[in-house]
């Protein structure tokens, strides 16, 4: 951290921020017409949490979308660290390869893990983000209360873009290759196995859907 005082630098703390951790600050001006002039009263904040496997090799896609006549959703399960007190998410990232057709209105949703079907559970937040993303990585946000994650808490991801038409789809990568964690031993895991939906049965896919969650603890 540093601090701008009478046209110098001082530091005043570690150059890198260490994830999860929690810090104060204060804003002074840089102007020489003043000495130290104070902008703002110390405040805190808290460093965010991530894991991974948007860096894993490739292992193969799955389709989103209208798809051999049929929608297919996608599902992928993470877990939460042990933080005191839960975590607020901030986004989801998602790696999508290519589209096939003309998909729309890709609908990435937060949901409680309610038994095996990852769309039983209840429907915490709808992520904002490109409705139709051409192909690379693409970032959700969340916000409001349905953001609020329990510590040590199973929760899903899912994708769907129900509202395609026939034979157009998203194809989003997956990833047999672990996750990566910042700091690595933050606690936070995701599921080796993605489940999708095809002709209304949800299966196991050996591989986990490319994705990095952003969280920040309470």
């Amino acid at each position: 951290m540093r601090r701008a005082g009478r046209g110098r630098h001082e530091h005043e703390g570690p150059d890198r921020l260490t994830a999860g951790a929690s810090y104060t600050f204060s804003a002074y001006s840089d102007s020489t017409c003043t000495t130290g002039n104070l902008l703002a009263t110390a405040a805190s904040f808290t460093t965010p949490v991530t894991v991974s496997t948007l860096g894993g090799s490739l292992y193969h896609h799955y389709q989103v979308g209208n798809y051999l006549q049929t929608q297919q959703q996608s599902a992928q399960a993470f877990t939460t660290g042990s933080s005191t007190g839960g975590y607020t998410l901030s986004s989801i990232a998602i790696r999508v390869d290519s589209k096939v057709g003309s998909p729309t209105n890709l609908v990435v949703t937060l949901h409680a893990a309610s038994g095996s079907n990852p769309n039983t559970g209840t429907t915490l937040a709808t992520l904002s983000g490109p409705s139709s993303p051409s192909s690379g990585t693409h970032t959700y946000t969340c916000s409001g209360s349905g953001c609020n994650l329990s510590a040590g808490t199973t929760y899903f991801v899912l994708m769907n873009a129900a509202s395609s038409p026939a034979t157009s789809y998203y194809y989003v990568d997956l990833t047999r290759t672990a996750e990566t964690k910042q700091p690595s031993d933050n606690g936070w895991s995701i599921a080796d196995k993605d489940r999708e939906q095809l002709y209304g049965s949800w299966l196991d896919i050996q591989a986990a859907v490319k994705l990095k969650v952003t969280a920040v603890p309470k």
